[in-house]
């Protein structure tokens, strides 16, 4: 998988865990088209777990338009908040 995502990871972390799923999301969307690629790719085509139904269904999600659709939509919505929340973050309320 590395060899398609240029050698990055998926999860990346972050301050905090909600940043830290934003930010995966976002690679995933950026990347969506290198993991198509790889789900054709000769290597998983070799893997047994090509050929599992959990494979298989990993191979429909990459592919499922609608999924990587929604994505996007939570990504907008994820980033204005993420966007309030440095914001607020930046006043040091939650500090004692």
């Amino acid at each position: 998988m590395r060899k398609y995502i240029e050698g990055k990871e998926i999860v990346q972390p972050a301050v905090t865990r909600f940043a830290t799923n934003f930010i995966s999301l976002q690679f995933l969307v950026e990347k969506r088209i290198n993991l198509k690629r790889m789900s054709l790719g000769p290597e998983w085509m070799a893997s047994k777990h090509s050929k599992t139904l959990e494979g298989i269904e990993v191979v429909a999600l990459v592919f499922n338009d609608g999924l990587w659709k929604d994505v996007k939509e939570n990504i907008v919505v994820m980033e204005s908040l993420v966007r309030v929340l440095r914001y607020l973050n930046s006043f040091n309320f939650f500090m004692f």
